[in-house]
């Protein structure tokens, strides 16, 4: 089926044209994200995390400061067939092994069965943009915030807000990947 998907990194509008895999009809997809108080995964700390699927039934907040469980979030990673997250292969991930200990197997796993829209058009086209662009340029509700006032929040403890925010990001990045049809279903190895 074709498809088509607008991103713009400069702010002139392009269309990534793509045929959608037969293997991604009707897979379940399970968006993420994190928030951080900074970008060092030796120094700061994960302070929210949230999971998102709404073919199975999916929508968890973690908030760590106030029970969140992280073995909870990783299992639902692992159960995911398939998963989703904005800059999730170069941020989300390496951040939660280094942080929290994942062995590379278990984020290999991950990273095998991610869809990453920033990540593919990285690799493709040599191009970047922010998640709020690809929202806007697809006609999807914007962020609502931003990462450094997400560091804010969680320094002010305005947890409810943080995993309001988190939420949003990953219900948008779920809809990005389902306009796109799964885009950039990852490879099986």
């Amino acid at each position: 089926m074709k498809r088509r998907l607008v991103f713009s990194h400069d702010g002139r509008r392009r269309e990534w044209r793509y045929t959608t895999p037969a293997s991604g009809g009707g897979v379940p997809v399970l968006a993420f994200d994190i928030e951080t108080t900074g970008l060092d995964a030796e120094t700061c700390e994960v302070t929210c995390a949230c999971a998102y699927d709404p073919d199975r039934g999916v929508e968890r907040s973690f908030v760590f400061s106030q029970g969140g469980d992280p073995v909870e979030f990783m299992a639902l990673l692992d159960d995911a067939p398939l998963l989703c997250a904005f800059n999730g292969v170069r941020f989300d991930l390496p951040f939660l092994a280094r942080r929290w200990g994942v062995p590379d197997e278990k984020v290999g796993s991950w990273v095998r069965k991610m869809v990453d829209p920033f990540e593919g058009c990285k690799l493709a086209l040599g191009q970047t943009f922010s998640l709020n662009r690809l929202l806007s340029e697809n006609g999807l509700p914007v962020k609502t915030s931003s990462g450094l006032e997400a560091v804010k929040m969680a320094k002010e403890g305005r947890w409810g807000e943080l995993a309001e925010y988190c939420m949003h990001d990953t219900k948008m990045t779920h809809a990005a990947v389902t306009l796109a049809g799964g885009m950039l279903l990852p490879r099986r190895v």
